[in-house]
């Protein structure tokens, strides 16, 4: 029995399923899913994608090229937290699907496997704050939008040029010192501040807009 075929039992065995519900589950015959198990046939592509979503761990965690087991790790998270990964997941998805970005494709692009990025999009894994930056400033979303913590996926800067209406070069003109003072203050903060900000700010002009509304 090899590596990958002694992971793919550990881990059926340890949902407690046997081998031939496993196999009708993902469509493979059982005498197929038995050579593959005893480590006699090799496993093919389609097989190792439908083995790995079936028992909810990556693609590279069975082939040995990672050694942690996220299916495990995800236990671990509360309900809200599971609830969240869940919902950039989607959001990544949609991002993606909206740009016609194959998965394989946009992999390539933050330089994980695309087995790693399956699993951030079915809501098995959450990224890194690194990979988290690297999605919305491919996408020109603020970090706030990925959390799911605002609906606006504009960044401040672009929801700021929208709304007045001008291009860039000409928001200077109709800025106060003490608009270009802020302006000017937030390029300087880090990432994770500028999240927060935009956060808040974000939070303010729906409260407004609502009052508006109601108004």
């Amino acid at each position: 029995m090899s590596d990958i075929s002694e992971r793919i039992v550990a881990l059926r065995m340890k949902k407690d399923i046997s081998q031939a519900d496993m196999a009708k589950s993902i469509k493979i015959s059982p005498s197929v899913m038995n050579r593959i198990e005893l480590g006699t046939r090799a496993i093919r592509d389609n097989e190792l994608i439908a083995i790995s979503k079936f028992l909810e761990v990556s693609s590279d965690y069975i082939l040995g090229i990672d050694t942690k087991d996220y299916s495990t790790l995800i236990n671990t998270f509360s309900s809200s937290e599971k609830e969240l990964i869940l919902l950039i997941g989607d959001i990544i998805k949609r991002l993606r699907e909206d740009h016609d970005i194959k998965q394989q494709d946009f992999a390539k692009i933050l330089n994980i496997g695309k087995s790693t990025l399956s699993q951030y999009e079915n809501g098995l894994r959450a990224p890194n704050d690194e990979t988290k930056k690297m999605i919305a400033n491919y996408f020109n979303v603020s970090i706030d939008y990925l959390l799911e913590m605002t609906p606006i996926p504009d960044k401040i800067e672009d929801y700021i040029r929208k709304n007045i209406g001008m291009k860039q070069p000409e928001l200077s003109s109709v800025l106060s010192e003490d608009e270009e003072q802020l302006i000017l203050d937030y390029r300087k903060l880090s990432d994770k501040s500028k999240g927060k900000i935009e956060g808040i700010i974000h939070g303010l002009l729906m409260s407004e807009e609502q009052m508006s509304k109601d108004a």
